[in-house]
């Protein structure tokens, strides 16, 4: 029988002020069942997770989710991301990413997590409905997404701040300190350009930005 490693109870503290409370059980199981790291990272703004095939000496899968998630959003992408971890061990790389068998591990633990109650019961219509299509990226169903906000832990917004959305392209703008161009929508998000590296970002529809004053 293969020995897994028990969470310590510094760890599931951890988990705890992570997850809804009445999830962490079911995550603590999975965490220790399906062996993989969890990584609770720091804020990435093109992506809230991610996971990395068992490579090396150890081949221990491997998960990160971003820590500035509210405890919704954190169970949600937690699950894309195991369901990326389920689909391998089943079919390692002969499958699509988030082909219809990642689809089908991802329905089916999110459907488990709708009967627990894990979720907000005024998120359910919005999870139900994203079950219907879930897309390849987390954060790209915005009306989840927006439904999930209220539940963001974060101070009261700067003044001035809007969501990217709501701004036209060409617009410059600060986010983090730094400063972008909104060049086009692609799809659910929004394609920009940070000034002085020039480099090319997406950004949610519902990031908050401060628009800066045409030159």
């Amino acid at each position: 029988m293969t020995q897994h490693r028990l969470l310590s109870p510094q760890e599931r503290q951890l988990l705890a002020q992570h997850v809804p409370a009445a999830a962490l059980a079911q995550v603590v199981e999975w965490v220790e069942n399906l062996d993989f790291h969890l990584t609770i990272s720091r804020s990435r703004h093109s992506k809230l997770g991610d996971y990395r095939v068992p490579r090396g000496i150890r081949q221990q899968h491997r998960i990160s989710v971003n820590g500035d998630l509210n405890p919704y959003a954190f169970l949600q992408t937690l699950v894309h991301e195991i369901a990326h971890l389920l689909t391998w061990q089943q079919y390692r790389q002969s499958v699509a990413p988030h082909g219809n068998e990642w689809k089908q591990q991802y329905v089916a633990l999110m459907q488990h997590c709708l009967e627990q109650q894990f979720f907000a019961p005024d998120l359910v219509p919005f999870i139900q409905a994203h079950l219907r299509s879930p897309a390849a990226a987390s954060c790209s169903d915005t009306a989840l997404l927006r439904a999930m906000k209220q539940y963001n832990f974060q101070p009261p917004t700067e003044k001035g701040e809007i969501h990217i959305e709501d701004i036209a392209p060409q617009t410059l703008f600060l986010y983090r300190r730094k400063m972008y161009r909104l060049e086009e929508k692609r799809r659910s998000r929004y394609l920009c350009t940070e000034i002085v590296s020039g480099r090319k970002f997406t950004f949610s529809a519902l990031v908050e930005v401060i628009t800066v004053p045409q030159p």
